[in-house]
């Protein structure tokens, strides 16, 4: 209830992270439900994971200071549907990154077709759950695929905004979201590269 979050301390931040890390874990349930191969399936979760960092910093906590877009103080808007429409966006810059900066032993431009196939069909899947809405919401921009992650991150923030009802300062948006492209990039070399390149250093057989 949002009357008892906004008196209760902590609260509204709690719910925020549970609400976040519920929905991962439907993203890392996906990737049995598709049947993913075993290397395929942690590309993905590692992807989905990138997505929820982001969110958590955008909007419960920060450990990057850099990533601030002054959103914890809206949590309350942040409704299942609301949820569900920015974590596919986050997924889907993921794979901006993915694009960009690759990943050990994975082979760009075939494994981004599949993480896409793989988004949409759990989109599909996700919207069909009771709570989360029943209309998905469509992509930030049509070109969004040919994107670097500057421009991809412009256009996140602005829909973001719209989204949740906020008004865009022009003036403080430019630093705002290039000081999140860089920090989105370090953590998906630490999140996604380097989390992917030891489990496949240590795991025999990962990518069969």
């Amino acid at each position: 209830m949002p009357l008892l979050d906004a008196l209760v301390p902590g609260r509204a931040k709690a719910n925020t992270r549970k609400a976040i890390g519920d929905l991962n874990a439907l993203a890392h349930e996906e990737a049995e439900r598709q049947s993913l191969s075993p290397g395929a399936a942690m590309l993905w979760n590692s992807i989905c994971d990138g997505a929820s960092y982001l969110m958590i910093q955008l909007f419960v906590a920060n450990e990057d200071k850099t990533v601030d877009w002054r959103l914890k103080g809206h949590r309350g808007r942040l409704k299942p549907p609301r949820l569900v429409a920015i974590y596919w966006w986050m997924v889907l810059y993921q794979l901006v990154l993915f694009k960009k900066r690759g990943a050990e032993r994975y082979e760009v431009e075939d494994e981004f077709s599949e993480l896409l196939g793989t988004a949409q069909r759990f989109l599909k899947n996700l919207v069909s759950i009771d709570g989360y809405g029943e209309a998905g919401p469509g992509q930030w921009d049509e070109g969004w695929v040919s994107q670097v992650p500057l421009e991809a991150a412009l256009g996140l923030y602005n829909h973001i905004m719209q989204i949740l009802g906020l008004r865009i300062n022009l003036e403080q948006r430019i630093n705002r979201v290039s000081l999140f492209t860089s920090a989105s990039e370090r953590a998906y070399d630490a999140i996604v590269k380097m989390e992917l390149s030891r489990r496949n250093g240590t795991e025999p057989g990962a990518l069969e």
